[in-house]
């Protein structure tokens, strides 16, 4: 199992459902129509995000599950939870290809996202209005987001500030406060970006690293700025599971 979707699958379970409410009944949708008795409804999730949330469709059998993303694994705990969701996004494919997902509980995982490999923060903000806009027509203006992304945006002239602006760019749309297809009921949850090492084995803390922290640090100030009374924003931290590797770090 990868430790990284491992983590992540079940953070998030807990963090959303513990700080959800229920949608309503106009808004009930079931993966692949799937019936649901729970009082937690995620309606409908996109996944906004890189490398580590698309996955490549090429990693090796030895990997195990790391062509699958962690969104995979959140899908069966969510089917495991009985919680009413329905994955959307204009993307449906991985890196390199679709990889291949196996069924559960007889049912097939929906591989719909916004994330993609090697991407920035910048380069996703640039795209939300577009594939807000394509969703709405779609009837699918997202009611959850998972916004994990950041990490690649650091360059020579980048710093934790104007990425901090691009994250909020981002929620601003999903939350319709910039543009015309967001959702000011949506729920969001902004994910930290993880410590990064190389080496083999990767213990050797990359020089980005202070970085990331500062970032964070931002966007965990951002994310309370952000909640409004009827879109819920929540920050979920992932460094210090992830502080101390080695540990399977590979993306996705």
């Amino acid at each position: 199992m990868n430790e990284l979707a491992t983590c992540i699958y079940f953070s998030l379970l807990s963090a959303i459902i513990a700080y959800g409410s229920p949608l309503g009944a106009d808004s009930m949708q079931h993966t692949s129509g799937s019936s649901s008795s729970s009082s937690v409804d995620l309606g409908k999730v996109i996944c906004i995000g890189d490398s580590i949330t698309e996955a490549s469709s090429t990693h090796p059998p030895s990997d195990g599950d790391g062509s699958w993303s962690w969104r995979y694994q959140f899908w069966k705990r969510l089917l495991d939870a009985n919680v009413s969701h329905k994955f959307v996004g204009t993307r449906t494919s991985n890196k390199n290809g679709s990889s291949s997902y196996p069924t559960y509980k007889g049912l097939s995982f929906e591989n719909r996202h916004e994330a993609i490999w090697g991407t920035t923060a910048m380069l996703r903000n640039k795209a939300t209005s577009k594939f807000l806009e394509t969703l709405a027509t779609e009837g699918n203006t997202p009611d959850t987001a998972v916004v994990f992304i950041g990490g690649n945006d650091f360059g020579k002239t980048n710093s934790a500030p104007a990425v901090t602006k691009r994250v909020k760019s981002i929620i601003d749309k999903l939350q319709g406060d910039v543009g015309e297809h967001g959702n000011p009921k949506v729920r969001i949850m902004v994910i930290s970006i993880l410590p990064r090492y190389n080496g083999k084995p990767p213990v050797n803390p990359v020089a980005n690293n202070p970085k990331y922290e500062e970032l964070n640090a931002l966007v965990k100030k951002l994310v309370r700025a952000e909640k409004t009374e009827t879109s819920e924003v929540l920050y979920l931290d992932l460094v210090e599971a992830f502080s101390k590797p080695p540990g399977l770090l590979y993306d996705g």
